[in-house]
């Protein structure tokens, strides 16, 4: 081991270069790595939220994911009060520090789109571009859409966006 020292400390050029080889190899070598943290692997098996989570990821397939569900007393969801208060949540959730606003994913959100033909070419909207206001004003878009009969329904999404344009158009 003392020769070694010694052939070390005689020789200290040679010493750095075959360290700046070896750490040139290595460097090169880590090129091709790339570091995975999955937040799971940091979170105790067996916990509650854990299986709660494991349940969310099997049906929406997203770990990690958080839902929030709101549900009507009377009637639907399809309540401006209801809308509102989904518009409400979801720039809520949006806003919270660590949330990527483009991940939130609600009837409201501006992620959630509709695709509406016009004039040969496809629109892309958001799903709910404009908030009812009162129960009259989208109950008959709703009935018409829940009815029973499909020949009652619209006959296609040309027609239905004709009258949510026409709703929208008068409440304006």
């Amino acid at each position: 081991m003392e020769r070694l020292v010694a052939s070390a400390l005689a020789r200290p050029r040679l010493v750095i270069a075959c360290v700046a080889v070896v750490t040139a190899v290595l460097g090169f070598e880590l090129r091709d790595l790339r570091p995975r943290v999955d937040l799971r692997d940091l979170m105790p098996r067996g916990h509650p939220y854990m299986e709660i989570d494991e349940r969310l990821r099997d049906d929406f397939g997203a770990g990690l994911t958080a839902v929030i569900a709101i549900g009507a007393r009377d009637g639907d969801v399809y309540d401006p009060a209801i809308l509102a208060k989904v518009g409400r949540l979801t720039e809520g959730v949006a806003a919270l520090p660590g949330v990527v606003p483009g991940s939130v994913l609600s009837l409201t959100s501006p992620n959630a789109k509709a695709l509406h033909a016009e004039d040969g070419a496809i629109r892309v909207a958001p799903l709910v571009e404009r908030l009812p206001e009162t129960p009259a004003e989208l109950e008959a878009i709703v009935l018409r859409l829940l009815a029973k009969d499909p020949n009652d329904r619209y006959p296609g999404a040309e027609e239905l966006l004709g009258d949510l344009r026409a709703y929208a158009n008068r409440a304006a």
